[in-house]
């Protein structure tokens, strides 16, 4: 999963392997649903919050959530 991309993510590549716009990207990231970090005004993204928040996204789906 996600393997083409490097193991930080940009908020564009997160939108992209999310297949999201970036302004739900950020939307995810501020409500706490991807953990990041912020360097300066730069926002980092780790792939493994990626995949974790999309497991949780697929057990609550399963759950009816």
């Amino acid at each position: 999963m996600l393997d083409h991309y490097s193991d930080v993510l940009t908020i564009n590549d997160t939108a992209e392997a999310l297949r999201l716009s970036r302004r739900s990207v950020k939307r995810l990231l501020d409500a706490g649903e991807i953990r990041y970090r912020k360097i300066g005004r730069v926002y980092r993204i780790s792939k493994k919050s990626v995949v974790a928040f999309l497991e949780d996204y697929d057990q609550d789906s399963k759950r009816g959530h």
